[in-house]
């Protein structure tokens, strides 16, 4: 029979036992945290909002400067710390996610360093709760993203100045389009005036041939100005459409007789008879077809044909260019439609602003269509624009 004295023996020997093993345990936890929080080169912290007090991982140190002992274990050498232009946004933000019951916490701020550098860190922790659903710690680690940031920052400067410079440059073409559209004006007038006087020469007379030269060079800087004027008008959002009724077929034939009188080096084949009748500002589509044209021409110089198709599908109306040129490099495609993009392969060799294909596309979005290109089973490209047949 056991006595008493020899239960309250074994009794204190278990719960002895007890201790011990969750010491031991604890004690392994403690260990296996600390390897963890050595092995990487974040800063750990764990904080106690019982005693409101911090306890760091040695790569506080290291990625600080500071000593970690009583003073920098306080959450008010933390705040301190916090640069002030974000310290109470990163007080609100961590006391706000404690009182909201929040799982988890993050921000990105300024750290002042021993050395008094700022460093931009990355700051995440879990809130935990015991089972009355009470806060009573903040387990988490810092990361140093001072280079990240520094390229981040390096980036929206030059964006910025980028911006800045597009900025200058749409002002630039708003001044000169407008002051240069007056002289030309003038001059396709007094141009006029002299063909009509060249009428009475003889054709092979050299004047003639000066005459019809300077009135070649007028039209080229005439639809110059008409794209920079354009641009200017997208750019302030004044590019107005004015819809009516027309047949696109015809359309797209007229657009074709136009290019071909100014250039005779290739055959342009179309030979749709049909009736294709959609809604649309008829000028503003003539003007892509006519890009669309003048490039095939322009950029196919060894070939002969160009290849025009149209058609509705599923109450779209889809125009196609097809040349058997050069062609377009695959990682430069994705920019063709960028204002005064042009592919550097070429931009050497053929002249123009980089202004056409930016307003094309701008006219095929503001009819809410689609604008691309693809390739061909052969040398060349494929130019296409959709628009609805009736406005949405």
């Amino acid at each position: 029979m056991i006595t008493a004295r020899e239960g309250l023996k074994t009794l204190n020997l278990e719960l002895e036992d007890r201790v011990t093993e969750r010491t031991q345990k604890l004690s392994e936890s403690e260990e296996r945290f600390n390897l963890v929080a050595k092995a990487t080169n974040d800063t750990i912290w764990d904080w106690d909002l019982v005693s409101n007090t911090m306890w760091r991982s040695e790569n506080f140190t290291t990625m600080f400067g500071y000593t970690r002992n009583d003073e920098t274990n306080k959450i008010s050498f933390w705040f301190d710390k916090v640069h002030p232009e974000d310290r109470d946004r990163v007080q609100d933000s961590v006391y706000d996610a404690i009182n909201d019951h929040a799982k988890n916490w993050s921000a990105e701020y300024r750290f002042l360093k021993s050395d008094g550098n700022y460093a931009y860190i990355l700051d995440r922790g879990s809130i935990l709760e015991d089972e009355f659903r009470t806060p009573y710690r903040l387990v988490g680690s810092i990361i140093d993203i001072t280079s990240q940031k520094a390229i981040e920052i390096k980036l929206i400067k030059a964006q910025s100045a980028t911006e800045e410079l597009m900025r200058k440059k749409d002002e630039f073409m708003s001044i000169a389009s407008h002051e240069l559209k007056t002289p030309v004006t003038s001059l396709k007038g007094s141009l006029q005036i002299l063909q009509r006087i060249a009428m009475k020469l003889d054709p092979k007379d050299q004047m003639v041939s000066f005459i019809n030269k300077a009135e070649r060079q007028t039209q080229k800087m005439t639809a110059l100005l008409n794209d920079l004027l354009d641009v200017t008008k997208i750019q302030e959002g004044k590019l107005q459409l004015n819809y009516s009724t027309f047949d696109a077929c015809q359309m797209v034939k007229e657009s074709i007789d136009e290019v071909g009188l100014q250039n005779n080096s290739h055959h342009l084949i179309f030979e749709d008879e049909r009736v294709l009748e959609i809604t649309a500002d008829r000028p503003r589509l003539e003007q892509v077809v006519n890009n669309f044209l003048t490039n095939a021409i322009k950029y196919s110089p060894k070939a002969k044909e160009v290849l025009i198709t149209c058609r509705i599908d599923k109450e779209q109306f889809i125009a196609e260019v097809r040349d058997y040129g050069i062609g377009i490099p695959q990682n430069k495609k994705e920019f063709l439609f960028d204002r005064f993009y042009r592919v550097q392969e070429s931009s050497s060799h053929f002249s123009g602003l980089g202004l056409g294909l930016y307003i094309s596309a701008e006219i095929v979005r503001r009819h809410n269509g689609s604008i691309g290109v693809k390739d061909n089973d052969s040398p060349g490209s494929t130019f296409w624009f959709r628009v609805p047949v009736k406005p949405k």
